[in-house]
């Protein structure tokens, strides 16, 4: 379990790598929500296609991501949006808006050493909710790519087509 969050994963490593295993067999990619640390490094060490949020990603998780050619999703919109919509009325402030603040900080630690380690990153969000509804979110993510891991402007403009077009098509079939 991740100390630092209290995060732990839902699934241990066999049951993950057992699912991942199996998935070619019914044509499908695995994509997982994995917050914490534990859940990260098992997701990455089952060689997992895409990564939902790492927030709290550690350099052994990173080194497993690089190694199994794991794909991450940060999903940084809903959390951003937290921090910046977020009222001195709304209850649990501030300690609602201290936790998001902390995850958003060790998210830019954390996949800022991804990015700059080669990892492949694709583009989305955790949209549908009334604080990210859906539309602009998605353009959004790419803002964030620049603004808080430092992607260059084309970078991340690459990580929503060509990346993003590798991972819902073979690679042999995207020009």
């Amino acid at each position: 379990m991740n100390t630092a969050t209290g995060l732990i994963a839902g699934y241990n490593q066999a049951k993950t790598s057992a699912m991942v295993a199996d998935a070619p067999r019914l044509g499908k990619k695995v994509v997982v929500h994995a917050r914490g640390a534990e859940g990260a490094l098992d997701s990455a060490r089952a060689a997992i296609d895409v990564i939902l949020h790492t927030s709290w990603i550690d350099n052994e998780g990173l080194g497993a991501v690089v190694a199994n050619d794991s794909r991450l999703c940060p999903t940084l919109s809903l959390g951003i949006d937290d921090i910046e919509f977020t009222q001195p009325t709304d209850k649990n402030f501030p300690c609602f808006l201290d936790a998001r603040k902390r995850k958003l900080k060790s998210a830019q630690v954390s996949l800022t050493k991804a990015r700059e380690a080669g990892v492949a990153f694709v583009v989305g969000s955790d949209c549908g909710f009334a604080i990210t509804p859906y539309g602009e979110w998605s353009a959004r993510e790419l803002e964030y790519y620049v603004e808080y891991l430092g992607f260059p402007p084309a970078q991340a403009l690459r990580c929503a087509t060509q990346t993003n077009g590798h991972f819902v098509r073979n690679a042999a079939e995207v020009s």
